[in-house]
């Protein structure tokens, strides 16, 4: 079994851009994994720089499919 752990800090990259796709992106290249723990998934939070309070729980589903979110 292949485990990634991972705080993402809200999707936001060092370049300050909040981006889901972007991370699950990241994380398949790391590595063909069987489960992917992520700390840190912002769910509307409009406060954070670079965000518009979007579900990032339901971005990063999108991203993955095939894989389910708790």
């Amino acid at each position: 079994m292949k485990l990634i752990t991972w705080n993402i800090q809200w999707c936001r990259g060092a370049d300050g851009r909040v981006d889901p796709a972007r991370i699950a992106c990241t994380a398949r290249e790391l590595v063909d994994f069987d489960l992917l723990c992520l700390q840190e998934v912002a769910i509307c939070f409009p406060g954070l720089g670079g965000s518009h309070g979007e579900d990032q729980m339901a971005d990063l589903s999108a991203a993955l499919p095939g894989y389910r979110g708790h």
